[in-house]
């Protein structure tokens, strides 16, 4: 908690401002199967000739 604490300090935010942003950055970023999913998705099909090699 004290690592936090000086964590949150050096940024000038209080614990919990530091805390919630910590949480919202974490909540915003894609799990692993969205990535996979979008990664698939959006992926350009291989030509034949690639696919072989």
């Amino acid at each position: 908690m004290t690592r936090l604490k000086g964590y949150a300090a050096q940024t000038g935010q209080s614990l919990q401002e530091y805390l919630l942003e910590l949480i919202t950055r974490e909540a915003r970023q894609p799990t692993p199967t969205v990535t996979a999913e979008r990664t698939q998705r959006y992926a350009r099909p291989l030509r034949k000739e690639q696919a072989s090699q």
